[in-house]
């Protein structure tokens, strides 16, 4: 894999169709070519990386690689969209020497600080677009 973060974005839209879904990727304000030329950050930054369409509503995924950090915009605004409606998530794909494994993280408050609590784990990235949708399902009809 010569670009991992962009092949597990592609193969994310290839699994959304699978299940009826939908990934809207949300652009970068400021291209990243354009940002390294200029020699600066842009000012304000991309809350999230996608959102997952599916029947019944939208949920903001944030994607990762292995066990990258969130940096603090990203936990504030999944949090904040997690605390109003719970569909907020960061998809990780944790890549291991012999299996893939795909992993769900909500972020959480534990005292003052915002934190992540695994919800699911699979090596099936199809398993997590079914408990992503289930999630959804429940949360819609209750």
């Amino acid at each position: 894999m010569k670009h991992p973060e962009a092949d597990f974005s592609r193969e994310l839209e290839d699994i959304a169709r699978l299940v009826n879904c939908e990934i809207i990727p949300i652009p970068d304000i400021i291209p990243f070519k354009e940002r390294r030329q200029r020699g600066a950050w842009a000012g304000k930054k991309r809350p999230f990386d996608c959102i997952l369409s599916t029947q019944t509503n939208n949920i903001a995924i944030e994607l990762k690689m292995n066990y990258n950090p969130l940096k603090e915009h990203q936990k504030e605004f999944l949090f904040r969209i997690a605390q109003r409606n719970g569909k907020a998530f960061v998809l990780r794909m944790i890549d291991k020497t012999k299996k893939t494994k795909y992993r769900i993280d909500q972020i959480v408050r534990n005292g003052v600080t915002l934190d992540k609590e695994v919800v699911k784990e699979s090596e099936n990235l199809l398993d997590i677009f079914k408990f992503l949708k289930k999630i959804d399902h429940e949360k819609s009809t209750s």
